[in-house]
């Protein structure tokens, strides 16, 4: 098609996060004609239609824009082309039931939904009509469902390949592949902290996100696996503790994990096998397994009398971040109790980076 969507769906709110639109809220689109005619500069008017291509589902929630925005295509400069920016688009939920034969039951976040672009071409006796659709977006009514809203864009994002995109995937939805789970997870902590996973990182969240088959390599994730598994013997959705850190690292942790001072994902068990052999203070930096708000924790080696012992601290939210750095944090950390050696326990950072060079 000579009309593409050049830019998708997105809220002001949420520019890291396009296609997640909330029922009344402005987001912006633009679209362009690919074939550099100027003389169609304001002959073209381009209208946006909701979902008119999904199929009735029943049970997939129906919507309308709220006013009609038709745009005509300008002359984009300095570049040339022709273009169309709709700045004031939004979604009213429509209460009409539909009447179909397939029915589905998912959750408001599941359902994919397009907006498409049409616009009647009139040339020299040539007639014919243009269209071009958005990537499928989901349309939120809840601000609290923006984490999972983008969970379910990611999964269909390395699926929906093809042409026309599947909208009804999340009914049977298929597992993916871990190198391609493994590079969207990567992407999002480049895309926050600047520093992508590391081979030690992906394989302790390959276990997560895989289960018991994480040793197969033809193993793929499934979509609940991806939602929701269990953490440490409690319910945790694996994708919003992925979040809470994110936006940890986002907030408060940026240079740090940047910088690759951060180990992150550990297991306790694995903490201890690190650090029991290493010198007297050496400790290490990881993420809390048990919060799903994202918290981190350090733990430190000691070898008392002929004993190791592996200790470690309650973990630090956003809250204990706003009020204290972490780099200052371990500068005043203290310990005074029987079962510790008193004063600053923190020396060297995994393996052996004296703690005052880097923090």
């Amino acid at each position: 098609s000579a009309l593409v969507v050049e830019k998708q769906p997105v809220m002001a709110s949420l520019p890291q996060r396009p296609q997640i639109v909330k029922t009344g809220v402005r987001f912006t689109v633009s679209v362009r004609f690919l074939a550099n005619l100027p003389r169609f500069k304001y002959q073209l008017r381009v209208k946006p239609e909701f979902d008119k291509l999904l199929k009735p589902v029943r049970g997939f929630r129906q919507f309308r824009i709220s006013k009609d925005d038709s745009k005509v295509l300008d002359e984009d400069t300095p570049g040339g082309g022709l273009v169309a920016e709709f700045c004031h688009m939004s979604l009213k939920e429509a209460k009409a039931k539909v009447k179909g034969t397939t029915e589905t039951r998912l959750g408001v976040t599941e359902e994919l939904h397009l907006v498409t672009f049409v616009t009647e071409f009139r040339h020299a006796g040539l007639e014919c009509t243009i269209e071009a659709s958005s990537l499928p977006l989901v349309v939120i009514s809840s601000s609290n469902q923006v984490v999972s809203a983008w969970a379910s864009i990611m999964w269909c994002s390395a699926l929906c390949t093809g042409d026309p995109a599947n909208l009804s995937l999340f009914v049977e939805p298929p597992p993916l592949p871990w190198t391609q789970l493994s590079q969207l997870l990567s992407w999002q902590f480049l895309t926050v902290g600047r520093r992508q996973l590391d081979p030690d990182q992906l394989s302790h969240l390959r276990e997560k996100f895989l289960g018991e088959d994480f040793q197969n390599s033809s193993t793929g994730a499934s979509f609940s696996r991806w939602v929701f598994s269990e953490i440490l013997g409690s319910a945790l959705e694996n994708w919003i503790w992925i979040d809470g850190i994110l936006e940890l690292i986002k907030k408060h942790l940026v240079n740090l994990w940047k910088e690759g001072l951060i180990m992150g994902f550990v297991s306790r068990k694995g903490t201890k096998e690190l650090l029991r052999d290493k010198e007297n203070g050496t400790f290490l930096l990881r993420f809390s397994e048990s919060s799903k708000e994202g918290a981190i924790t350090f733990s430190w080696v000691e070898h008392i009398n002929g004993e190791t012992q592996v200790h470690a601290v309650q973990p630090y939210t956003s809250n204990e971040l706003s009020l204290m750095s972490l780099p200052r944090i371990l500068h005043h950390f203290n310990v005074k109790s029987q079962n510790c050696s008193s004063g600053n326990p923190l020396l060297y950072l995994y393996p052996r980076i004296p703690k005052d060079s880097v923090f």
